[in-house]
């Protein structure tokens, strides 16, 4: 009743708009009238389907009308997606954006879902289908979280507030803070190399149709770049000599290498983040199960918290209890710089 194309389909439990790849039978209506897509075995333009022949559009009784968001139409109960009277069939549906009638203009994800309804008595309700993940995206997901949402931003903040340049943290045992970052980052950079690995998979395996129209998949091929390329960096930075750098400067490769390392890494970090939220919202838009979109939202949000807490803390109190104990800064140094240690002589 908006005026945009509109479509329902026949498809498998689960199997959206391609039926697990077997194909789904679609009734379209727009602006070109009502026509009939079978098989559907990709996620592709409408221009590049299956016009089927086997449907008669202009019995008497066919109707299409864009306007008020009606069509009618026949169909045989048997057939690749066989319709059994009395049992639930499972359905797909979508909308063009408002006012679109054209059906080659793709529907946003808000505007479809899929259902299960009994066609032979539809008083028992409409029943809406959740996807469920296989198994190559939920180790996606786990991997690309844990890498992105705790691994990598912990492994910028101790590197950030724990280096102990200015003897802010006594006692320090000294390259702690690199064992920590160096750790840390390689776990993350094995974690969000396999989550790609898997992605890909699912994409080939599971996936028809552009994977590049999602903003998740855009941000998220600049994210696996940038971190797969951090630790190689890492392998070339150049040194400072043991006599110490030649008039106290640093050379010109180390410089561009620092530049670069930092820069590349924090804004990896961000993106990372971010398109682990992308991504949550990414699988909720395409009707998947809630806890698909939960998993990332609460190992990127436990990442973040962990991120804040440790920073204000690294920069209101450099010395603190979570920063002596990954540095394993002995106690004693703690208590020699400590002024309430102090002996006072009350004779004087």
């Amino acid at each position: 009743d908006d005026g945009a194309w509109f479509s329902v389909g026949f498809t498998t439990n689960g199997g959206g708009m391609t039926a697990g790849g077997s194909g789904s039978d679609i009734f379209a209506c727009s602006a070109d009238g009502l026509l009939r897509y079978n098989p559907v075995t990709s996620q592709s333009s409408p221009a590049t389907q299956n016009v089927a022949t086997n449907v008669v559009v202009d019995n008497p009784g066919t109707f299409c009308d864009i306007v008020d968001g009606r069509m009618t139409f026949t169909r045989t109960l048997a057939g690749d997606r066989e319709i059994v009277p009395g049992t639930p069939t499972p359905m797909i549906f979508a909308r063009g954006p408002v006012g679109e009638t054209s059906f080659l203009v793709q529907h946003p994800t808000s505007r479809r879902g899929s259902v299960t309804v009994d066609l032979e008595d539809i008083s028992g309700g409409i029943t809406q289908v959740k996807q469920t993940p296989e198994w190559a995206l939920w180790c996606h997901i786990v991997l690309m979280s844990v890498a992105w949402g705790i691994c990598l931003p912990l492994a910028v903040v101790i590197a950030n507030r724990t280096r102990n340049n200015d003897n802010s943290i006594p006692g320090a045992k000294e390259g702690a803070w690199f064992w920590w970052h160096k750790s840390l980052a390689g776990m993350g950079w094995l974690f969000q190399t396999a989550g790609l690995c898997f992605v890909i998979y699912y994409v080939e395996d599971s996936v028809e149709g552009n994977h590049w129209n999602y903003e998740h998949s855009k941000l998220g091929l600049f994210v696996a770049i940038a971190g797969f390329l951090q630790p190689i960096s890492a392998l070339v930075r150049p040194h400072e000599p043991k006599e110490g750098w030649p008039d106290g400067k640093k050379s010109l490769f180390r410089i561009v290498f620092e530049i670069y390392h930092k820069g590349f890494g924090w804004t990896a970090m961000i993106c990372g983040v971010v398109n682990i939220f992308l991504g949550a919202k990414l699988v909720r838009d395409l009707d998947f199960e809630d806890v698909v979109s939960n998993v990332p939202v609460s190992l990127g949000s436990i990442g973040c918290g962990l991120f804040a807490i440790y920073f204000v803390l690294g920069v209101v109190m450099p010395n603190n209890p979570i920063a002596r104990a990954i540095t394993f800064a002995k106690k004693e140094e703690a208590n020699k710089n400590d002024p309430s240690n102090t002996a006072v002589d009350m004779g004087q």
